[in-house]
């Protein structure tokens, strides 16, 4: 590891030379986005057709998903981690949302609707953003603030899927060959009055788990309505003053037979999920140019067992409490920036832990500079300390403008990562959360898991002709050590296609990885624009187990958007994606295997999960003044073979329908 840090050192400092002298003429905002940070507006997710909030990673490019039933989802983060490791953050309105439960990040069970979303800035370098350090990447929600008056916006959506036995084959009408998807409802009410402004959601969603894939894994757990039935509210209150502005925000998500895929077990589990939250967060303005930012918020991911025939009770309530304070010095040249933050997790369980709860504490700074009329450097730095170990993070990216159409970025990261902040199922067996053993689950840890840690250099050049063509070109190397990594070898058990496995849990792994990416963003016009997206990675050294792991992960991923207006109140979109195929290691002994269903339909199974070329199109139109929008979208309209996971859904042809009304200014 120390030799690679050494040649990293050397392959920056020329990097940074042949950076070179240039002159200045206009800044980074003026020639688009940076390649580093995505915004992803509420213009572009209608467009999309967007029916969920775990859409939007549809619309992340530097983001890889899986998903075993479109519901919940997975991301690896721009060569940043892979699918074993959701340590990303999720922000709303400037509070942070903790929605890990057993490493899973589940954004759909956020208690706020896409209607009044403005947008989200996906965040996929390591920096500090919002109190914290994004080493896996980071989505902030950004919602519209209420207008003055009341205003009132209701949406419904529902959709159709071919290919699998659904719901209606429970019902007196038997259709086999149609999934019903949705449906989803929600309500927003605003009212602005003066400097006061607030906002209510009730949302309620609808999803079910018929695949031929998911389906005989799961009828002993839910033999009737395969489904999930979720229900949220939320309420955000605000105020804004001379001397800055204050917010509270508390909501309540509650999922009744939420399937939790639960890996070390091979399957779905019935839960009823529920997710509380409160917090506040705000700025002042003191004298001396200085603004003081606070955030705290109390949270809770709670599974409550449902009945299955495995007797599984995952007897889990983890809280989390989060705080921090940062102070802005507007004055000063060098826009210094310093904070310090708490984090509290507490786990009641009727488990007898060692120690029941920990503490994190964080002091971290920022300070911007310039080194030239040419450049512009940003460097931040923070500590992360908890049980007596201390883990360092830090930053430094520097803007090089060469003309008035180009720029290049360099951003040199290492940070080290506890296992604690983690918050990984293995933190939690080690204090006496014994479920694995309750389960009979054999599992076995080779040495002792210490910090992780992870080198990172990306170099993005940007240019174009105007505004209106955009060339964005980056590379990256990620160089990883002390890292844990499990390994699985599933059986499959065909009585009820369910899989099972001893857990191995490598420790001090180390790897490397090296990727690319290009993109060019068009807009001919007022009526027409355009994107295309490519990018390639490849492990390129370390320990087997690290490589193995990288290959579940497509190396070549394509996509292109388009979206184009004709007329007035009416506007298409579509979307062509194209993944390169990838083998799980962990599923090397299910080759061939399938699952049988009734009148000979069946799942087949395979480590290897085919490529797909997948074609989204949504045609929309507003109505009553634009009050009344109306959209028809088509997922793979192709009608591919197409899968995410190697024992999950295949996500074939459907069609949504969606309508949103607005009441009010």
């Amino acid at each position: 590891m120390a030799e690679g840090v050494s040649g990293v050192k050397s392959i920056l400092l020329l990097l940074l030379i042949l950076s070179g002298p240039a002159t200045r003429v206009r800044g980074a905002d003026d020639i688009g986005a940076s390649p580093d940070r995505k915004v992803i507006t509420a213009e572009m997710i209608q467009a999309a057709g967007l029916i969920r909030i775990g859409d939007v990673l549809r619309l992340a490019d530097q983001w890889n998903v899986n998903s075993t039933d479109g519901y919940t989802w997975k991301a690896s983060v721009n060569n940043l981690s892979t699918f074993q490791s959701q340590t990303w953050v999720v922000i709303l309105d400037g509070q942070k949302i903790d929605l890990e439960t057993f490493d899973v990040v589940n954004l759909n069970m956020l208690p706020v609707s896409l209607d009044r979303i403005d947008s989200i800035e996906v965040v996929s370098l390591p920096q500090i953003r919002d109190g914290e350090f994004t080493g896996g990447g980071l989505i902030h929600i950004h919602t519209s603030k209420p207008a003055s008056g009341i205003s009132f916006i209701g949406s419904i959506a529902a959709g159709n899927e071919t290919g699998d036995p659904g719901p209606y084959l429970y019902t007196e009408y038997n259709t086999p060959n149609i999934d019903k998807i949705g449906m989803d409802q929600s309500v927003t009410v605003d009212i602005g009055i003066r400097n006061w402004y607030a906002r209510a959601y009730l949302i309620r969603q609808l999803h079910t788990f018929t695949d031929l894939a998911l389906r005989q894994r799961i009828i002993t757990i839910m033999p009737d309505w395969p489904g999930m039935d979720r229900i949220a509210a939320a309420c955000r209150i605000g105020r804004e003053m001379t001397l800055g502005k204050q917010e509270l925000f508390a909501g309540y998500s509650h999922a009744s037979t939420y399937m939790l895929f639960f890996k070390p077990l091979g399957r779905e589990f019935a839960v009823d999920y529920l997710f509380p939250h409160i917090g506040a967060n705000g700025i002042f303005s003191v004298p001396g140019d200085v603004d003081i930012i606070y955030r705290i918020k109390y949270s809770a991911n709670i599974l409550e067992t449902q009945p299955n025939y495995l007797d599984l009770d995952f007897d889990w309530s983890l809280s989390n409490l989060n705080a921090n304070v940062e102070s802005i010095f507007k004055g000063s040249d060098y826009l210094p920036m310093v904070g310090v933050g708490l984090d509290r997790r507490t786990l009641k369980t009727g488990y007898q832990l060692a120690e029941d709860s920990y503490a994190i504490g964080k002091v971290y700074g920022k300070i911007s500079f310039q080194l030239s009329d040419f450049s512009h450097q940003n460097m931040s730095a923070m500590v992360a300390i908890s049980n007596r170990r201390a883990a360092i993070k830090g930053a430094l990216t520097s803007n090089w403008f060469i003309n008035s159409e180009q720029q290049v970025k360099t951003m040199l990261s290492y940070s080290q990562r506890l296992l604690e902040e983690g918050n990984s199922l293995w933190y939690w067996s080690e204090q006496g959360y014994d479920l694995l053993s309750d389960s009979s689950v054999d599992y076995s840890i080779s040495g002792p898991i210490d910090k992780f840690s992870q080198l990172a250099i990306d170099v993005m050049w940007t240019g174009g002709i105007g505004k209106n063509f955009v060339i964005e070109m980056t590379g990256s190397c990620r160089m990883c050590g002390s890292l844990y990594l499990e390994r699985l070898s599933y059986q499959y058990d065909s009585q009820d296609c369910s899989f099972s496995s001893p857990v191995e849990v490598h420790a001090d792994q180390e790897g490397q990885i090296i990727g690319a990416s290009a993109a060019i963003n068009h807009r001919p016009g007022p009526q027409l624009k355009q994107r295309f997206y490519y990018s390639y990675r490849t492990a390129v050294g370390g320990d087997y187990v690290f490589r193995d792991l990288w290959e579940s992960i497509p190396a070549h991923k394509v996509s292109y958007q388009i979206t184009y207006a004709p007329v007035k109140n009416f506007s298409l979109w579509a979307m062509l994606r194209y993944f390169s195929s990838s083998y799980w290691i962990d599923y090397q002994n299910i080759g061939s295997q399938y699952c049988p269903y009734s009148a000979g339909a069946r799942a087949v199974y395979s480590p290897t999960v085919r490529d797909a070329t997948v074609i989204d199109l949504q045609a929309q139109k507003w109505f009553w003044r634009r009050r009344l929008i109306g959209s028809l979208l088509l997922r793979n309209i192709l009608n591919q073979d197409f899968r995410y996971h190697p024992i999950g859904a295949s996500f074939d042809l459907s069609l949504f329908i969606q309508i949103k009304v607005l009441f009010g200014p």
